[in-house]
């Protein structure tokens, strides 16, 4: 793997190759197994017991180096050999990949089937009844239990096995959309059958704690989100597909729900159009600097928006000694602290340095061995019980 120490300037010429920038090996956390207590149906009790699964990138081989994986990495839609940039990349760097396809599989023990008289599918199994607990049998609440899918950064563990209070392993992604580097992912339930509203197969963000009633908190898109929250989903039981062989068949044994999470480049290796209705749209670095001259200077503030580069301690460090210095007397200037005019401006060569490395040495997961602690993000993508959805309600 090519370090800082390893890069060559050639002249005002920097040649940079990007290996191996995969990261978010994804962490799979609180399988569910339950049993929906109370439920009859004809004083029979249903047997309802069930698990929930999740595999990642399955349409891919298991040999597939990516499967489960993010990938930063060099374009996929370029000749390698054309490869005559001033920043250039190696035959050998992975191939840039930005989705992963997370496969929810929800097995019931006693199977699906549509058989008349005998018809066990999705509503079936998460349907439940609430009574009042008055002991008079009277159902206060008929509802469906929900699924709720969680991603969020991974956390280092402690000594015992357990989520390590002191870790800060979010602020690695947080301060990387700062910098304009990437952005925060996105994700979506992937539709096959029909089309749902975006606000319905969208996940969102969410704060961390709960409110005074116990309930969700939408995160604000003026934060640091893995610091404060999560994205997340409560997946209804007609979100699920159930696996019937084909049309004729009337057993399944489980059912499916895919949800999509992308990732993107960030601020740094954007364009927008002018006009009325101006687009952005977000470059690998290669090919965004490809046609840009390494020694020209860009002025961040101006062209992105971008201030996260100059201030800030702890938690919140930001890189320093990347601008320009503009003065006679470089010596006697402090350069971090000069205004946003002198401060944001940097090299196209700079900033794909930094880009590339910081993408490399903080957020590249590389796993722990018998020598070295696992570095770089991992995510975890959890699965647990989620808020039911009501069908009636009514009181004794």
């Amino acid at each position: 793997m090519m370090t800082k120490k390893t890069m060559t300037i050639v002249s005002v010429f920097m040649v940079v190759a990007l290996t191996a920038v995969g990261f978010a090996a994804w962490l799979i956390t609180g399988t569910i197994d339950y049993k929906a207590e109370g439920s009859f149906v004809a004083n029979e009790l249903d047997d309802k017991y069930f698990k929930v699964e999740v595999e990642f990138d399955a349409d891919l081989e298991d040999t597939d180096t990516t499967k489960g994986n993010v990938v930063f990495g060099r374009p996929v839609t370029e000749d390698v050999a054309a490869n005559q940039s001033w920043l250039s990349y190696s035959v050998n760097d992975e191939e840039q990949k930005l989705k992963v396809v997370a496969t929810v599989k929800f097995i019931p023990d006693g199977g699906f089937s549509k058989k008349d008289g005998d018809k066990r599918e999705m509503d079936y199994y998460l349907y439940q009844e609430i009574e009042s607990k008055s002991g008079d049998d009277v159902v206060i609440t008929k509802q469906y239990r929900t699924i709720r899918v969680k991603i969020d950064i991974n956390e280092l563990l402690d000594n015992d096995g357990n989520p390590d209070p002191s870790s800060e392993q979010f602020k690695w992604f947080d301060m990387a959309v700062q910098l304009g580097y990437i952005q925060y992912p996105t994700a979506h339930v992937v539709e096959e059958r029909k089309t749902y509203a975006t606000a319905t197969n969208k996940l969102s963000w969410v704060k961390n704690e709960l409110d005074e009633q116990g309930a969700l908190q939408d995160l604000t898109a003026e934060t640091d989100k893995f610091r404060d929250g999560y994205l997340y989903i409560d997946l209804t039981w007609d979100m699920f597909e159930i696996q019937y062989a084909d049309e004729n068949a009337t057993e399944a044994t489980e059912a499916i729900v895919k949800i999509e999470i992308n990732f993107n480049w960030g601020l740094v290796v954007s364009e927008t159009t002018e006009g009325e209705n101006p687009t952005t749209t977000y470059f690998n670095p290669y090919t965004f600097f490809a046609d840009k001259k390494p020694e020209t200077n860009v002025n961040l503030y101006t062209e992105y928006g971008i201030t996260k580069y100059l201030k800030g301690t702890g938690a919140n460090a930001q890189l320093k000694d990347m601008t320009i210095e503009n003065t006679e007397d470089p010596e006697n200037i402090d350069e971090r602290d000069q205004g946003l005019d002198t401060d944001c401006i940097i090299r196209n060569k700079d900033i794909a340095q930094r880009l590339l490395d910081y993408v490399r040495d903080y957020l590249n997961y590389t796993p722990a061995d018998a020598d070295t602690a696992a570095s770089g993000l991992q995510f975890s993508f959890e699965l647990l019980e989620g808020e039911p959805k009501a069908i009636t309600n009514s009181n004794s």
